[in-house]
């Protein structure tokens, strides 16, 4: 993609990680402003839609959201909608589990070209009105509408919370409940997304890391944008990781900032950006932030529409836009909404 002078083009932008001062300079990063160029609520027929996610799969737009009566119910369902435009959204699957709570669902393409969606499904106690612990469960569709059956992949207590496909295996961070007096996180890798092995058995234990993404670039290094809750001594800060193959060896940098439901994405450029939940004086905002990987640290661009219960964001970059799937309730209640964002140096970088 070339560099141009006209009003927020999607740029290039050429980083490389450097944590703890011990990776490889590259060309200087530039600043990045964003613009919001629209945004639409594409689903609220549930009392509380919530912790989404989105990709682009044969031709169609596919995302998929939790279905409950609140943030904290018991009843969660998941629901896959899908869209040729982003615009116009039609219902493709609702799937129930006869006793779990369901819930931030995530969707991944397989190397033979499924659908594979990844969910928390957390056992409750209807007498007691009360969580018993977590497992994840993942399930797989050829069409998006038919899905097979929903199949355990990890033991109670832990929550493989989002899948990534890389070179044919799948990895993810799975991350403990309250039950499980182990807090550190483990780095899973599975070759068919369902039986899965400890790669790294503490992947970061500092604090009680949770929610976690991993991306990798093309020449295979691994980036982990990690939640951590406040734990101890240690604050609420996100973390971000970095390993080159085989993963097992990581390196890691405080970010300085709360980041919750993170997402981390590297433009087809280079760039590389970060969208979460930011806490603030005003409460809980989704924020897109741009990464200075070699400083480790975030620069905010863009406060979405948003307030109250939200975030849990999921982006992709579609032609030269970057959309953003994520939920809020800054409208009466917790709804879905796309919005769309374009990305521009700064006239000081051009």
């Amino acid at each position: 993609m070339k560099r141009s002078t006209a009003l927020f083009p999607a740029t290039p932008l050429l980083v490389t990680l450097s944590l703890a001062l011990a990776y490889p300079q590259a060309a200087q990063a530039a600043d990045l402003q964003a613009k919001l160029v629209g945004v639409r609520m594409i689903w609220d027929k549930a009392p509380h839609n919530a912790f989404g996610d989105l990709v682009r799969w044969r031709g169609r737009f596919f995302a998929t959201f939790r279905e409950g009566k609140g943030h904290g119910s018991f009843d969660g369902k998941i629901r896959i909608i899908s869209s040729a435009d982003g615009e116009r959204w039609q219902s493709e699957a609702l799937l129930v589990h006869p006793d779990r709570d369901l819930r931030d669902s995530k969707l991944a393409i397989t190397p033979d070209g499924r659908l594979m969606l990844v969910c928390g499904a957390t056992k409750v106690s209807v007498t007691e009105n009360r969580r018993l612990y977590v497992q994840t469960m993942v399930a797989f569709s050829r069409d998006g509408t038919r899905w097979g059956p929903l199949r355990f992949v990890t033991r109670p207590h832990r929550w493989l919370w989002r899948v990534t496909w890389f070179r044919n295996k799948a990895y993810g961070v799975s991350y403990a409940d309250g039950g499980d007096p182990k807090k550190a996180t483990e780095l899973l890798v599975s070759d068919d997304g369902v039986e899965y092995r400890v790669l790294v058995p503490s992947l970061l234990d500092e604090g009680w890391p949770t929610e976690g993404t991993l991306r990798f670039d093309a020449r295979g290094r691994c980036y982990c944008l990690q939640r951590r809750d406040r734990r101890g001594k240690y604050s609420n800060s996100a973390y971000l990781g970095v390993a080159d193959p085989p993963y097992t060896d990581w390196r890691w940098r405080d970010l300085g900032i709360y980041v919750g439901g993170p997402d981390l994405i590297q433009s087809p450029s280079g760039e590389w950006l970060v969208c979460g939940r930011r806490l603030g004086p005003k409460g809980a905002r989704t924020v897109l932030w741009q990464l200075d990987v070699s400083k480790g640290k975030l620069n905010e661009l863009l406060e979405l529409p948003s307030g109250g219960d939200t975030s849990y964001p999921r982006m992709l970059f579609v032609g030269e836009e970057l959309w953003i799937l994520y939920y809020s309730s800054h409208e009466r209640k917790s709804k879905i909404y796309l919005a769309r964002v374009l990305l521009a140096e700064t006239e000081a970088d051009r």
